[in-house]
């Protein structure tokens, strides 16, 4: 069983512009892919790359 010994808390956050521009900068890219994979899914596309590697 663990124990706290001490807490400390973190400094407030004055600018949330650059956590803003990563989350939407991962987002982005999580759809793309997304977007990608429900295309090949519906293409009915084979993936036969491990037969040459």
């Amino acid at each position: 069983m663990g124990r706290l010994n001490n807490l400390t808390p973190s400094s407030e956050i004055g600018d949330y512009t650059s956590y803003q521009a990563q989350l939407s900068q991962s987002g982005s890219q999580r759809m793309t892919y997304q977007i990608m994979m429900a295309l090949q899914d519906l293409a009915e596309v084979k993936d036969y790359r491990y037969k040459f590697y």
